[in-house]
């Protein structure tokens, strides 16, 4: 095999990650015969946060579809990744479901976060944090 080598190249990366990406797309584009560990369909995971959605979600996908959307990425882990989507999802109190909400169930929400502001509101400082256990 290495008798038909014909020409050689290469490129210079920045990091380890950068150069697996770059292995990926290459191996895609070009297809090499004997190269079987990265030929399948399979590509690195990105978090999406659909901020074109009127109420956005934030999860993992292998895809980069819709242009409209902000993805963070590529990573190399898929299980770190869930774990870091999982504590923003807790952090930031993100939805992860795709259901479309009513007019009216949208309101009833809003009611209900409108009462309980103005029910935080009325509490002392001092007896929040005892109630929530600090």
């Amino acid at each position: 095999m290495v008798a038909q080598i014909q020409r050689f190249e290469y490129i210079v990366v920045d990091s380890e990650l950068e150069a697996l990406v770059l292995e990926s797309n290459l191996i895609k584009e070009y297809k090499p015969r004997y190269n079987t560990v990265l030929k399948d369909d399979k590509s690195y995971p990105y978090i999406r946060f659909s901020v074109e959605e009127n109420y956005p979600r934030l999860f993992i996908t292998r895809a980069k579809k819709d242009k409209r959307s902000k993805y963070y990425g590529p990573y190399t882990s898929v299980e770190q990744v869930r774990e870091v989507v999982e504590l923003l999802r807790k952090t930031i109190h993100i939805r992860n479901c795709n259901k479309v909400f009513s007019e009216e169930s949208l309101l009833l929400v809003l009611v209900s976060i409108m009462i309980w502001d103005n029910v935080m509101l009325l509490v002392p400082a001092g007896k929040v944090r005892k109630s929530i256990g600090h």
